[in-house]
C-alpha cells in the first residue's frame, strides 16, 4: 500500500516550529520604531499647525511646547473669550474635536528633541526645528511647518 500525505507527528512538529518562529523571531524582525516615529512626527506637525491657526484666528499668542517626554499647545494664563491673558503660557488649549487638552505623550522608545515655539497674532515665530528619531520638523519664521 502506498501512503501519501503527512503523519500526525510531522504536522504537529511543523505547527510547533511555526509557533516558535512567530513568538520569538517575528517581533524582532518587525521594528515599529520607524512607524511610530512617522506617526508621531505627523502628530507634532498637526499640533504646530493648530497652534499657528489658533494664533491667527484668536489674535492671541499661542505657544507649542515639545519636550523629550510630551508636547502641548498653550495660551497665556487667564486667556478666555475676548481676553488674551497675561503671564506665562500655562493654560492648555482644548482639542478641536476630541475632549481634553491639546497635549500628548511621546511614545516609548522614541528620541525627541526640545522645542518651544510661540506664534504671534500674525502667525509668525522665531522659527526652529526639532528632531523625531532621524526626522526633522522645521518651523519657518513665517510660521510654516515642514
Amino acid at each position: 500500500m502506498i501512503n501519501r500525505g503527512f503523519t500526525l507527528i510531522e504536522l504537529v512538529t511543523v505547527i510547533v516550529l511555526l509557533g516558535a518562529i512567530s513568538v520569538f523571531a517575528l517581533p524582532r524582525m518587525m521594528d515599529r520604531t520607524a512607524v511610530d516615529a512617522a506617526a508621531f512626527e505627523q502628530e507634532l506637525k498637526a499640533a504646530l499647525r493648530h497652534g499657528r491657526a489658533l494664533a491667527l484666528a484668536s489674535g492671541c499668542d499661542v505657544q507649542v511646547q515639545i519636550t523629550p517626554a510630551a508636547y502641548g499647545v498653550f495660551v497665556r494664563a487667564g486667556a478666555a473669550g475676548q481676553s488674551c491673558g497675561s503671564g506665562a503660557f500655562t493654560h492648555a488649549v482644548p482639542r478641536p474635536i476630541q475632549s481634553g487638552a491639546y497635549q500628548g505623550v511621546v511614545p516609548s522608545g522614541l528620541s525627541v528633541g526640545t522645542l518651544t515655539i510661540t506664534f504671534d497674532a500674525l502667525g509668525r515665530t522665531a522659527g526652529g526645528s526639532v528632531a523625531v528619531e532621524n526626522r526633522t520638523i522645521t518651523v519657518s519664521g513665517a510660521g510654516y511647518v515642514g
